[in-house]
């Protein structure tokens, strides 16, 4: 199940950490329910729908895993068939999704899984074929004392900050007995793409040294926003009571793939291999759903006869906060594209560091 989230209690804090709320700007906006385990009750439900149960948590290798054999797919586990497929989807993106589908025949789908890795586009005329671009983002999960962030929001974004894109109160949307009883909150903290490239490790291994500064450094600028509804008193060393820290390496699309066709996902009926995601739509959960459930509509009706999206161009996509299409600000162009000066720096591998 889904809950509406109300937009007197979303909106974004300014420099000086007043809270301007979205109020009834005509936006639906939507959370998982407590008691139905948050979004996840979205895919569990779909999938108690299947005629066959899904085999979840198994690693099919990027090397070997998919195999174009006899005109269907083998799916492959510790080089050990799994199941034969007619038709294959790829709902991933990143190295992965590229490597996986990089030695089989489908070299129109496999072109447009391949990825960079950046924070904003290249200025635009610069030489190469445009790709998908992912950025990085740090989430970061604390435990506060009740009072330290401020209690007028429960999510809002930070437009403006190098440091923090958005944060959000998980206590309020989904409101904990437990949390309460000891007075205190959990908040989630989203890093802007900007300050994750900066500070980029590892995601596998984050080490204490850049779990604590990432932290402090994301706590810090929150508290600097909240002299308004918070306590302007409270250091990061005195507010987090507990904290754990992940890198999405290859967090959010930065730009998406408009199809000729208008189609949010794309199908090579030679091969019967499909994909669908967020980067073919809009980069957000509702965008990676449409993408799906076009496609699976698709297939239901032309049975994977017909190609589909395959002719196209890349164009920029979501928010100025960096973290999707998910309601903010429009972007500016700086936002979007590097300056010429900035990319030829990173075309000669500057502009890297870890920002401390």
């Amino acid at each position: 199940r889904v809950a509406p989230w109300a937009g007197d209690r979303v909106g974004a804090m300014d420099a000086a950490g007043a809270f301007q709320p979205y109020g009834d700007d005509g936006v639906r906006r939507y959370i998982g329910s407590a008691d139905g385990g948050g979004l996840q009750a979205l895919p569990d439900y779909m999938a108690s729908l299947l005629r066959h149960e899904p085999v979840t948590d198994t690693w099919v290798s990027p090397s070997n895993g998919l195999r174009f054999e006899g005109g269907g797919w083998g799916v492959y586990v510790s080089n050990k068939k799994l199941r034969d497929h007619d038709i294959v989807v790829i709902a991933h993106n990143g190295k992965c999704a590229d490597r996986i589908t990089g030695r089989s025949p489908a070299k129109r789908v496999n072109g447009l899984l391949r990825v960079n890795f950046d924070d904003k586009l290249p200025p635009a005329g610069a030489k190469g074929r445009p790709k998908m671009t992912l950025n990085a983002i740090y989430s970061v999960l604390v435990e506060v004392p009740a009072g330290v962030f401020p209690a007028d929001l429960d999510g809002a974004f930070l437009p403006g900050s190098d440091v923090v894109s958005w944060i959000a109160c998980n206590s309020r949307k989904y409101p904990c007995e437990a949390a309460a009883d000891k007075g205190t909150e959990l908040w989630t903290l989203l890093s802007t793409p900007a300050f994750a490239k900066a500070n980029k490790v590892p995601q596998e291994f984050i080490d204490a040294e850049t779990e604590a500064m990432v932290t402090r450094r994301m706590v810090e600028e929150v508290l600097s926003r909240c002299a308004v509804g918070g306590d302007a008193s409270a250091t990061a060393g005195d507010a987090v009571l507990w904290q754990k820290v992940q890198l999405w390496g290859a967090g959010v699309p930065i730009n998406r793939w408009e199809a000729e066709d208008g189609a949010s996902f794309i199908f090579d009926a030679e091969h019967g291999i499909g994909s669908a995601g967020d980067w073919l739509c809009r980069p957000s959960v509702e965008g990676a759903f449409v993408s799906g459930l076009e496609l699976a509509e698709f297939l239901c009706r032309t049975g994977g006869a017909e190609d589909a999206g395959l002719q196209g161009r890349f164009v920029p996509a979501g928010g100025a906060s960096g973290i999707g299409d998910v309601g903010d600000a429009a972007p500016k162009p700086e936002d979007i594209y590097m300056s010429e000066e900035e990319y030829a720096q990173r075309s000669r591998g500057g502009g890297r560091g870890r920002g401390l």
